[in-house]
């Protein structure tokens, strides 16, 4: 039998020290190496979101003119029909004639399975979005199994038997009157609630890879993401255990909320009030926890016997070690996939759809923006005069009926601009 090894190290000083400074040695080089990139992530997510931060022309009117972001939802939706052409994407075929009447059934099962736990086709948009916005998109895909305790009613059957006495011995004893009867009895149950993989996008800019010049996914030495969870979450993952009877998460005892001053606040500024966006640790009523997971090679051993396996470590923002584990899963792989539109060498991060194009849109926007001041300049004439035969200055106003009080009629004229607005 295939056995895991799924005890949390993260209790162990001397353990979670080394791993602690292992992470925070790499912490500078991601750092360096994503914020050029999250600044031309951040300028691509503001074209789709129709955020002027781009402009060559100042002028009065603003006109955004979302041609990216109207390509962008087109080829989601395409790529979306082209995934899933009809309500049933899959078929289950019987191996033996004999299972046939199992295939109908199976069918319907995984079908529920995709579109009410895994949320397959709600999820997929936007996997898809971020592919063509920002040319890649990665995804978590684990097994989720989740179990909950709930007391019920179990119908129990008793045979009804009679006290009757024994014409040999004297003695009373019972005997079955070959009734039954049904009683109610509180059974306490462990009722599976979740039991199916997952495929959870994850949020390019909480994302890392390391090193970036990776070919693949699977060349990387190690993944980083960072998410955020409630402080009271994170604790009540202290008190549940692995199979082996090992903690979830340790030392939540120690976790604190954040107020966005560690080592990872970099991370949080890539997309930090865009459009009123906000980190959850800035909402008081609920204490939120910044943490820091990584996916990839760890050494369990020593610096003179090093063992370098694939394991997880889960860390809370400020340093505190809450999981440090081999990787418990079978295939001893990192649980994240990640779709890329473009593969150059030695490049992990690609390009999307709105890279090559961001100038164009600029363009368009500064055009359109002249164009309409233009027009503009065109409906509301200037009025030149001459104040030494003007009598009362605040006469001169554009409206139905007017009376100007000018000494002479030449004394105030009208100047009208060109019309360019043909020309945009």
């Amino acid at each position: 039998m295939f056995k895991i090894d799924d005890r949390n190290y993260a209790n162990d000083v001397d353990t979670s020290a080394i791993f602690k400074t292992f992470i925070s040695h790499i912490v500078p080089d991601l750092q360096s190496k994503r914020e050029t990139l999250n600044a031309k992530m951040l300028e691509y997510y503001n074209i789709y979101r129709t955020v002027f931060d781009v402009r060559y022309y100042n002028g009065s009117i603003e006109v955004y003119d979302p041609q990216l972001r109207k390509n962008v939802e087109f080829y989601v939706s395409r790529l979306k029909k082209a995934l899933f052409p009809t309500d049933d994407v899959f078929v289950i075929e019987p191996v033996t004639p004999d299972a046939e009447e199992f295939a109908a059934p199976i069918q319907e099962h995984m079908k529920w399975q995709i579109e009410k736990k895994i949320k397959l086709q709600t999820k997929i948009s936007r996997f898809l979005r971020q592919l063509v916005m920002f040319g890649w998109s990665p995804v978590k895909c684990v097994w989720d199994r989740k179990t909950q305790k709930a007391v019920g009613l179990t119908r129990i059957e008793k045979v009804v038997k009679t006290r009757v006495r024994d014409e040999i011995t004297g003695k009373m004893r019972l005997v079955p009157t070959g009734e039954v009867r049904h009683e109610l009895i509180e059974e306490e149950k462990e009722l599976v609630t979740h039991n199916e993989p997952t495929f959870d996008p994850v949020d390019v800019f909480n994302f890392y890879v390391y090193p970036p010049t990776a070919n693949s996914i699977d060349e990387v030495f190690g993944v980083f993401e960072v998410f955020h969870l409630p402080l009271a979450e994170v604790q009540q993952k202290g008190q549940e255990l692995s199979e082996t009877g090992s903690p979830l998460y340790a030392n939540t005892e120690n976790a604190t909320s954040d107020d966005g001053n560690d080592v990872w606040s970099w991370t949080g500024d890539a997309r930090l009030s865009v459009d009123g966006h906000q980190q959850p640790f800035e909402n008081k009523e609920m204490e939120y926890v910044t943490l820091v997971e990584y996916w990839g090679l760890l050494n369990f051993g020593t610096a003179e016997k090093p063992e370098w396996e694939q394991g997880v470590v889960t860390m809370t923002a400020k340093g505190t070690m809450l999981q440090i584990r081999k990787n418990p899963f079978y295939d001893k792989q990192i649980p994240y996939l990640c779709a890329r539109m473009t593969d150059l060498q030695n490049e992990f991060y690609a390009d999307g759809l709105i890279a090559p194009l961001a100038s164009m849109q600029y363009y368009i926007n500064d055009t359109l923006a002249q164009t309409f001041d233009s027009l503009s300049y065109s409906l509301n004439p200037i009025v030149k005069y001459d104040p030494g035969r003007v009598v009362n200055v605040n006469s001169i106003a554009f409206a139905p009926c007017a009376m100007w009080a000018l000494t002479d009629p030449s004394a105030a004229v009208f100047e009208t601009p060109a019309d360019l607005s043909q020309s945009g």
